[in-house]
This record gives structure tokens, sequence and C-alpha cells, in this order.
């Protein structure tokens, strides 16, 4: 072999060598970036933009959507299991009695009669916590639909679920479920001049009773079901509390600025 072809062979064997070490080293990047710990901390970011993309259900028996979650963190898998087992419940309601109501009131023409679940999620966020909250609708027939809330939150600094009972000071709960009480019964949405709840369930609401919540850098918002303190023309109820008014009931932890 000649000392041209030598030199020839070298040059091509240093190519190979350089192509073949880039090729690795995209795949290790690659593969870095799909590692997730279980508990990852929250963050900025963690709550994928697929939170805002659904999925359409369409079964034989009831139809709807729900949307997509990441599942990266512990909040979002948290999240996304309740909605699993939301849709798991409502099929399996809807399998049982939309055949037997076929039958009864239509002489089975499955057209007429049809369940809806839809469900949707957003995120919200305050300085040192993040929820995930969720809003649930669903139609079995009758004049109105039902409506209601389910959120789960946690720190931003662990990624760990809390509950309110962390948030709110324990010897303060029950000036805190009396405050909150006394603010429903002084509610006037949309220029009311009367009390738009129902007194007797308002009066007999626990701490217990505020189990969904979300915060954000101005208002902890309490969540409650159609029905359960009003008239169902007020739908599912998404009630603020300014962090201001109840700052003396409150974890100083939570409520860092």
């Amino acid at each position: 072999m000649n000392q041209k072809s030598k030199i020839i062979i070298s040059i091509l064997a240093l190519v190979i060598l350089g192509l073949g070490g880039l090729l690795l080293k995209n795949k290790n990047i690659t593969t870095t970036k799909e590692i997730t710990t279980p508990e990852q901390p929250i963050g900025k970011d963690s709550i994928s933009s697929k939170e805002k993309k659904t999925i359409t259900i369409r079964e034989e028996n009831f139809s709807g959507s729900r949307p997509v979650l990441e599942k990266n963190t512990l909040l979002e898998k948290q999240a996304d299991a309740y909605i699993n087992q939301e849709i798991e419940s409502f099929k399996k309601m809807a399998d049982e009695e939309v055949p037997q109501k076929r039958q009864a009131e239509t002489g089975d023409q499955p057209e007429l009669v049809l369940y809806t679940i839809d469900i949707r999620v957003h995120s919200i966020k305050s300085p040192t916590t993040q929820s995930i909250v969720i809003d649930e609708d669903t139609y079995t027939g009758g004049a109105s639909d039902h409506t209601l809330y389910k959120t789960f939150t946690a720190s931003q600094t662990t990624g760990k679920i809390i509950v309110l009972s962390d948030v709110i000071i324990p010897s303060k709960r029950g000036e805190f479920t009396t405050y909150v009480k006394k603010a429903l019964q002084n509610w006037r949405p949309e220029k009311s001049v009367s009390t738009v709840v129902f007194p007797e369930e308002v009066a007999g609401l626990t701490f217990e009773d505020f189990a969904n919540w979300s915060m954000d850098s101005k208002n902890l918002t309490l969540y409650f079901d159609k029905y359960t303190i009003g008239p169902g023309a007020l739908g599912a109820i998404a009630f603020p509390l300014s962090l201001s008014n109840i700052k003396t009931y409150s974890n100083p932890t939570y409520l860092k600025k």
C-alpha cells in the first residue's frame, strides 16, 4: 500500500470515529432528558402545556372529554389517578343504567339516551404552593347537569401534597370556619340584595367541608359542589377569600410574598 493510500484511510477512520462520538453524545443527552423523579419539586413549568389538551371519549353508553396530564410530578399523578377513577365509575354507572333506560323509555333507540362527562383542569400557583383544579360536569338525564370541583395542592418546595389543615393554624380552625360561614352568608353576587346561599346548609359547615381549595398570590379559594351550599342556579362555586383577611388564621410558611 503506498503512502497516499495510507493517508486517505487514516482520514476516513478519523471521520468515522468523529461521527460515532457525536451520535453517542446525542443519544446520551436524549436519555438524560427522559429521566424524571417520582416526587419532583413543582417549579414554574412542571405542569405541562398538555393540560390544555383533551381526549374525546366515545363509549357505547356515554361520551365526553378528559384532559391530558404529563404525570411528571406527584401532584399530576394524584390528579390523573382521580380523573381515571371518575371516568371508570361513570362508565360503570352508564353501562348499567343507560341500557335499562333505552328499553323502558325509547324502545331500544340508543341515540335518545346518552350520558356525558366532561372534565377540565387548570393550575393555580402561589409563591409557596401549586394546585391542580379539576372541574367536572356530568349529565345523566333530567333538566340540568351536575358540576363539581376536585383539587390537589402541593408545596412548591418539596412537591409533596398538602391539605388545608397545613395552611390554617390548628388552634385557629374554629375561628376560620366561623369567618368563612359569615363571608358566605354576606355574599351578594351580581348585585343581589338578599342571601343567595342556603343559610341552614352554610350554618352546618365544618372545617372538613373545605377539603377542596387552592391559593394564588392574593386569595385562598374554597370550592363547593353544585347544590352543596346554594340552589342549582349557582352551579359549583369557587369562593375566594382574601389572604390579607385570613392572615391571622394562617401558617406564615405558606403566606410568603
